[in-house]
C-alpha cells in the first residue's frame, strides 16, 4: 500500500497540481494515474473516503470506509450480472 501512497503523490508533482496529502491521509487505491482514492487515519474508526482528481479537486465520495466498500461490492456485482 506503501507504493500507492507514493505513485499518487509523484503522479500529483508530476501534474504541478497544488495539492498535498497529510500525512495522515492513508491512499488505498488509484486509478489509471488520474484519480486517488484515501481517507484521513485520524478521522475515527470508519473514516469518509475521498478521491483526488488530476485537476487537483477533492471530493468526499463516502461518509465511511464501510459504505464506500459496500457500494463498490454492490456496483461490481451489478457489472458482473449485466
Amino acid at each position: 500500500m506503501k507504493r500507492q501512497q507514493e505513485f499518487a503523490e509523484m503522479e500529483i508533482k508530476e501534474g504541478e497540481v497544488d495539492f498535498e496529502f497529510d500525512t495522515n491521509d492513508f491512499v488505498f487505491m488509484g486509478h489509471q494515474g488520474y484519480s486517488f482514492y484515501f481517507f484521513n487515519t485520524e478521522e475515527g474508526d470508519d473514516p469518509p473516503v475521498y478521491v483526488f482528481m488530476s485537476h487537483g479537486e477533492v471530493e468526499q465520495k463516502a461518509d465511511s470506509f464501510s459504505e464506500w466498500l459496500f457500494e463498490e461490492i454492490k456496483r461490481h456485482g451489478r457489472i458482473r450480472n449485466d
